[in-house]
């Protein structure tokens, strides 16, 4: 008997577990270490508020001309006025060491924005290659930029 209570309170866990990700709109991907996992992991730090988890999946390149604090500024001023209530990835498109993923963000005001995201694979994992250019701007034009789903 304390066997099936066992089995039925570790099932109840994996739905559940399952049901958050899916409300989240997340999506549960076989491969771990793939583009969509990737940009999975990164959206979700976003969500959360998780800046410095976000940040670490960003390419060496990006972590080198914008540091933390730039980026922090940069996601606490503008990057609330997004406001991701949910996501789903609408296509990837990996190319040996490069990938395309297509997001769908639905934002906290109800509208619903398609971002075209870059990766490139660094020491075997996948990272998010943002526009330097555009976190690199005046604040309006960084402003507008989110606003229009233009900044992963």
């Amino acid at each position: 008997m304390r066997v099936l209570y066992y089995v039925a309170v570790a099932m109840g866990a994996v739905i559940g577990a399952l049901l958050l990700v899916m409300m989240r709109g997340g999506a549960v991907t076989a491969n771990p270490n793939s583009p969509e996992a990737a940009v999975n992991a990164y959206l979700e730090a976003l969500t959360m508020e998780r800046y410095k988890t976000a940040y670490r999946h960003t390419t060496e390149e990006f972590q080198k001309q914008i540091s933390f604090a730039e980026y922090l500024y940069a996601r606490r001023t503008w990057g609330a006025a997004l406001g991701i209530k949910s996501y789903r990835i609408v296509q990837a498109e990996p190319l040996n060491d490069q990938a395309r993923v297509v997001v769908e963000v639905r934002t906290e005001q109800g509208s619903v924005i398609t971002i075209p995201i870059s990766l490139i694979r660094q020491d075997n994992e996948w990272r998010l290659e943002p526009s330097l250019a555009l976190y690199q701007q005046p604040d309006s034009a960084l402003r507008t930029n989110i606003q229009s789903g233009l900044l992963p």
